[in-house]
């Protein structure tokens, strides 16, 4: 969990660094935002105690967010 945190937060400043440095625009932050909040959300679903969700967690929302981050990316590219 500890090693999760600190990756996790890690991404709190190289997605925006990411998105700013490549010049993308809003439909790019905003994707970047959603990425970032399910980041978060995995975090209120799963407690060192309670690792029932771990897999809704880790494969579902890990997958659900990077998806969106990357057609966030590809569309604000395209427009």
């Amino acid at each position: 969990m500890i090693i999760s945190i600190a990756v996790h937060l890690f991404d709190f400043v190289l997605v925006p660094m990411f998105v700013s440095t490549a010049g993308l625009g809003t439909v790019a932050w905003i994707g970047a935002g959603l990425f970032l909040a399910m980041l978060a959300y995995q975090h209120l679903i799963v407690s060192p105690t309670d690792l029932r969700r771990l897999d809704a967690a880790f494969f579902t929302s890990n997958g659900i967010a990077s998806l969106i981050f990357a057609v966030a990316v590809y569309l604000d590219v395209l427009l």
